[in-house]
Formats: structure tokens, C-alpha cells, sequence
């Protein structure tokens, strides 16, 4: 796959997950004729572009439906284990100098719980025993069980089934005690091997480079068809014990994420043919920065191995093999080029951790990961304690295992800082709007419709307005402090001819085509027209939003993409009710804080829009409709809304729309958010 076509990535640390992108983004040459071209040119090149991105994808959708467990059958896998084949746990490099390396972590004195709040200890010296240690606690034998006469090791990285596909490399210069070199590790004798010794020694200071690779064999001995999937799970808890061994040791761990496939393999010697012989091959995974430096440039870093001497001969795992097609054809799909700095959401201030009932130390926790077993059905933990496990899971900057600082940088088109309330008009660069959107997950027009189109949508909404009844299924009602009904929402607004015909209107589908997926109008809630009131001081039914997703929890998979269109048919601002976004949460994990008013609850993205605008946000994006700040005012927001998704995509419920999902009360109102969750 070239760099300039657009590329099924492989993430590791999700499993099975995948994400599309294009290398050359989404700027074609019809696009670069001009800075100021017409959003009306934009959907043929969209087109060619969707049809490659099909094309690209679907050997891995073959691979994801053929390897799914069903309800009637397992996944195809060998259906034994085959003991006389069982692979060898242990990867050396036979001739490789070994550099033997101590163990140290008993005298570690950082407590896990400073480490899970980013109170991090004062940087380590970079030198061979903080490297063991980092070793130690991250991807080195925890323990060693036995039954029977037969022993096996656990490591401290989790690993599916306890057959620990991840292979991990330091590729280091600089570093007091250690030779510049590539080194991989063996787990077994917590010791490194040598296999490359480096010509040129001036690597960027303050840090090592950690390798991960997977061999696909060692997972698909045991689960087949499935062995794809676990390697990449396997990767990602191998990030996270890395990420927490160097906080114990005061660095940071960055993600290299604009490494490709090629550029990993070449720095840590996976692609040197005669090293592997008849060895099971190495694929690569990823390049980690670990320590208190800037992370170097990708030349750089392929510039460490030239002129290289290397040394070393893989061992053969299996004296035999099962071939396992689906999963090579899966690899070869998601085969990753360089790529643009991937872009990530910025983590606002999060709900502050909650502090766990055992404080024990950094080395404890890590020698102990164990997978849940023997679940007997009675002993249990409170929902404190179990919250408090989850939440380090959120992105926060500085913390680990996932710290969100250098996720932080949001860049444009032209790799400058991304200005997150940039708007837009008709006439602006359709490749700059296109790279916003895919980027921030939300883009604001001026501009689209004119002041005599806007008044006709709102004679229409007016007719709605009074063809609306409580109760009708078809409409949304809230209640004010003094018990008042109010409408705030009609579902049916298709039914007039001017709302009815947003859904074709070229200014509309010329946004749409912006979108990295081709998506089309979908009803998503009554008939796929939407109007909005937005009314002051609601206490019942959901006329304020807090931030959210229109998603939801489980519905992302189904659902997404879907792109919301929002044409505003009066002023919105604080005052009269506006709509908020998270820049960067589209397709990311994200801190979620309820009620935008929450001082904890991040500032993000205003527009003061006038009737005539237009704004798109991706269903996943963060956001939020906040009351409005007044209730003195004559006119509040109103807005028509219509969705845009995948052909095909459904409810995650099964409903027929989002609108029934609602409809669940007998008096047939829209419960309010907060009232539910009191409820639930």
C-alpha cells in the first residue's frame, strides 16, 4: 500500500479496531486549483475517494465477520491444543551479545496511587538499572506457577491466555552502562540481547526508544482465526505497563504514532530475512519515546540504524505450523505507511480521582496483574471501588498510562496550531474544511441560506408549532420552575415543503461530501426534520443538553459515523441558547463531565451564530446545548436539524429511530437526562 493512498491503519491496544486515513489527506489536486473554490466541486472528488476507502476496507470487515464468535459457534479455531506444537514462550537471538541486567525493583519506593494521579517521582538517571527497572516492572516474568510438574511464568503485561505474542526492543544511545544499540529483551533472564551495535551515537538525549512486535503463531496455536485480534489487545496492555514502569521512574511515554509498518520494522531488525530462516517472523507494532526529552523526528530515528552492525539468529518457536490465511490477509489490509500526526482531543480538567482503599507500592501492583478468575457468584466490591479501578482510563495530562499532553496539538491543514472556533463560509477552501471537520469533529459555515430562505423556514416552523399536541409522539415538551408547558421540538418538520426539501439542497450535500465517509440523509428521529425551541429555564424533559454523545453508550459501532446538521433560524449565543464542542472527541475516548455549567466541565468550542449559518458535528463528538444564560428575552434559538449516516445504519436498540428510543413514558414526554440517571 503506498503512502499516498489512503490506508486501513492498524492501532495497537485496541483490539480489532481500526481506523481509515488518508495519507495524502483530503486535499486532491481538483481541490488545490484554487484557495477559494465553491463547496459545489467537492462531492465527485468525495466519491473517488469513498470508493477507494471500500475498497481498502473490505478485506478487513471479511477478516472481522469471518473471526466474530457466534451465538451458534465459536470463531474457527484448531479445537485442541496441540501440545506437540506448542510455541516456545521465550524469543532469543542465538550470537546476540547479552547485557545481563539487575533486578531493582524492590527498592522502588513510589506508591501506585501517586503514579495514577500524576504525581510523578523526580526523573531517573538514564542509565542501565533504570532501564532494567523499566524492563522489570513492564514486560518481565512476574511469577512462576506450576501443577503437576509443569511450570509456566506469568509476566507483568497482561496477555491473552497467557501466551504473550508482544516482543519488546530498547534501541537506546547515550544511556550510562549500555552500549548505543538495538536490544531486544528476554523476558526469561531479564536480560537484554545486543542485536545491533549503532554507527552513529548521537541520538537524542533524554530518553530510549521501546519497540513492541507481535508473532501471530503464539496466539493462533491456542485461538486461530481470532490470533489477530489478541495480538493488538496484547500490544496495548504492553503500551500501558510501559507507560506506568517509566512513571515509576519519572518519564513520560509518548506514541509515535506517524511511524509506519516499514520504518518500526527497520529500526528494531524485524526485516532482516536471514535473521529469521525458518524463525516465526516478527511483525511490527509500534515505536514508544520513554523519558524526560522531546521526542526525535522520524528521520532521526531511522537514521539511528544506518550503518548498523547486526548480530543474532531467531530461535524456531514450533517445530511445526498451522497456517492460518485469514489472519496474513488481515495484516497485509492493515498494512500502516507514515502518516500525518495523528490528531487527538485536547483532555480538559477531568472529575478528580477518587482514592482507592489500597495504597500499595508501584512494584506490588505491577508484579500482581492477574486476569479475573473463579468468579463465585457472592464476593463482590462497591461501585466506589470499582469506579475508582476504571477511571484511570480516562485521558488525563501528565497521568498515565494514557497521558493526554501530546494529544493535546490539534493541527490545521498547513501544520499550524488548529484555532478551534475558526469558522467558515461557502466559498472557503473546501480541502481546509474538510481536514477542520475530520480534525475537530464539528465545522461552523456563515452564510448558507439567505434572510428571505430563512424566513420561509421559520413560516413553516411556525405551522408546526401549532399543529403540535402533547403527548402526539411527534413532538418534544418540556415543563419550566412554574410547571408550564412548553414545546421544544417537533419531529415531523419533512412534512412541509421548504424544511422538507433541506435533505436535498446542494448547499446541504456540499457540506455533507466534506465528510471522510459517504454518508446519506437518514430519518435518525421522526420523519428527518427536525425544529428546535430552545426555552429558558427548563426543570422537565430535555430542552438543555449536557455534554454528550448522540451515540451514546454501545451505539458507536452500529451507529457512526453519523453527521448532524444544524441550520440556525435565529440568533444563538449564551444568552439565547447555543450549542458547545469538544474539539478533537470524535472517534477518541474522552473526559466526560455532565453539566457544561460544572467548573470542572471543559470550556469548549463557541460560535454566536445568526439565522442563515450552518454547523456540522459527527454523532461522537462531544457536545452540549447549555440553557440559555437570560430568560428576559423575546426569541431564543431556533434551529432545524437534520442527520446524515452510513447506508444501511440502524438504532443500536433496534428501534425504529432515535425518537422512539425517547418515547418511553406513558404520557409519551421526553424524560430529563438528569432525572433518569436518579432513576438509574
Amino acid at each position: 500500500m503506498t503512502a499516498n493512498r489512503p490506508a486501513l491503519t492498524r492501532i495497537p491496544g485496541d483490539q480489532a479496531s481500526f481506523a481509515l486515513n488518508d495519507a495524502a489527506s483530503v486535499a486532491n489536486s481538483s481541490r488545490q486549483a484554487g484557495s477559494r473554490q465553491s463547496l459545489r466541486r467537492a462531492p465527485a472528488a468525495r466519491r473517488r475517494l469513498h470508493s477507494r476507502l471500500r475498497m481498502d476496507a473490505q478485506p478487513i470487515l471479511e477478516y472481522h465477520a469471518r473471526s466474530k464468535h457466534q451465538l451458534e459457534r465459536y470463531a474457527p479455531g484448531p479445537g485442541y491444543m496441540d501440545w506437540a506444537t506448542q510455541p516456545d514462550p521465550f524469543r532469543t537471538y542465538a550470537g546476540a551479545p547479552r547485557v545481563e541486567l539487575p533486578l531493582v525493583a524492590d527498592e522502588l519506593a513510589v506508591r501506585f496511587n501517586d503514579l495514577r494521579r500524576g504525581a510523578l517521582p523526580g526523573p531517573a538517571p538514564l542509565d542501565r538499572d533504570a532501564i532494567a527497572l523499566l524492563l522489570e516492572l513492564s514486560l518481565a516474568i512476574s511469577a512462576w506457577k506450576s501443577y503437576r510438574g509443569t511450570s509456566w511464568a506469568l509476566r507483568c503485561n497482561p496477555s491473552s491466555g497467557n501466551l504473550h505474542p508482544t516482543e519488546g526492543y530498547v534501541v537506546c544511545s547515550g544511556v550510562r552502562g549500555l552500549e548505543a544499540g538495538v536490544y531486544h529483551y528476554v523476558s526469561r533472564d531479564h536480560a537484554l540481547e545486543q542485536r545491533a551495535r549503532l554507527a552513529r551515537t548521537s541520538a537524542p538525549a533524554g530518553g530510549v526508544l521501546v519497540g513492541l512486535a507481535s508473532i501471530y503463531w503464539r496466539e493462533a496455536w491456542k485461538y486461530g482465526i481470532r490470533a489477530f485480534r489478541y495480538c493488538n489487545h496484547d500490544c496495548g496492555h504492553a503500551i500501558a505497563a510501559v507507560a506506568y514502569a517509566a512513571a515509576a521512574l519519572g518519564w513520560r511515554t509518548r506514541y509515535l504514532a506517524a511511524a509506519g509498518d516499514a520504518e518500526v520494522a527497520r529500526v528494531l531488525g524485524l526485516d532482516r530475512d536471514p535473521d529469521f530462516a525458518a524463525a516465526e517472523r516478527e511483525q511490527p507494532d509500534c515505536l514508544l519515546w520513554v523519558g524526560v526529552g522531546e521526542p526525535p523526528a522520524l528521520d532521526a530515528i531511522a537514521g539511528l540504524v544506518e550503518g548498523a552492525t547486526w548480530a543474532g539468529a531467531a530461535n524456531r518457536l514450533s517445530a511445526s505450523h498451522r497456517d492460518w490465511p485469514d489472519i496474513d490477509h488481515a495484516h497485509a489490509a492493515t498494512a500502516k505507511p507514515r502518516t500525518p500526526l495523528a490528531t487527538h482531543f485536547a483532555a480538559s480538567a477531568p472529575p478528580p480521582l477518587r482514592a482507592p482503599k489500597l495504597d500499595l507500592p508501584a512494584a506490588t501492583i505491577a508484579r500482581r496483574r492477574r486476569s479475573a478468575v473463579d468468579f463465585d457468584g457472592a464476593t463482590s466490591i462497591d461501585a466506589e471501588a470499582f469506579y475508582a479501578m476504571l477511571e484511570p482510563l480516562v485521558p488525563r495530562i501528565g497521568v498515565p498510562p494514557w497521558d493526554a499532553e501530546e494529544a493535546a496539538r490539534l493541527q490545521d491543514r498547513h501544520g499550524s496550531p488548529l484555532d478551534a472556533e475558526a469558522s467558515f463560509t461557502p466559498a472557503s477552501d473546501a480541502a481546509d474544511m474538510a481536514h477542520f471537520l475530520a480534525t475537530a469533529g464539528y465545522l461552523f459555515v456563515r452564510g448558507v441560506f439567505a434572510a428571505d430562505e430563512v424566513a420561509g423556514f421559520l413560516d413553516e416552523a411556525a405551522v408546526l408549532a401549532r399543529e403540535a399536541r402533547s403527548g402526539d409522539k411527534l413532538s418534544w415538551w418540556c415543563r419550566d420552575a412554574r410547571g408550564e408547558e412548553t414545546l421544544c421540538r417537533v419531529t415531523r418538520a419533512a412534512s412541509r415543503p421548504r424544511l422538507g426539501a433541506l435533505p436535498r439542497d446542494p448547499r446541504i450535500l456540499s457540506l455533507v461530501a466534506l465528510s471522510e465517509h459517504p454518508l446519506v440523509h437518514g430519518r435518525g428521529e421522526g420523519d428527518g426534520v427536525t425544529i428546535i425551541w430552545k426555552i429558558p429555564g427548563v426543570t422537565e424533559g430535555m430542552g438543555d443538553l449536557p455534554w454528550h454523545r448522540d451515540c451514546g453508550m454501545g451505539g458507536h459501532a452500529v451507529m457512526c459515523p453519523t453527521l448532524i446538521c444544524s441550520i440556525f433560524l435565529s440568533e444563538a449565543s449564551p444568552e439565547t441558547g447555543e450549542l458547545v464542542f469538544l474539539p478533537g472527541s470524535t472517534k477518541r475516548s474522552a473526559v466526560q463531565v455532565g453539566d457544561t455549567r460544572d467548573p470542572r466541565s471543559p470550556r469548549g468550542a463557541h460560535f454566536h451564530a445568526r439565522p442563515g449559518d450552518v454547523s456540522l458535528h459527527y454523532g461522537d463528538t462531544l457536545h452540549a446545548a447549555p440553557p440559555p444564560t437570560r430568560d428576559d428575552l423575546p426569541q431564543y434559538r431556533i434551529s432545524a436539524v437534520l442527520g446524515f449516516a452510513r447506508p444501511g445504519a440502524a438504532h443500536h436498540r433496534g428501534e425504529s429511530s432515535y425518537n422512539a428510543v425517547l418515547h418511553q413514558r406513558e404520557d409519551g414526554q421526553i424524560e430529563h437526562l438528569a432525572r433518569r440517571a436518579e432513576r438509574t
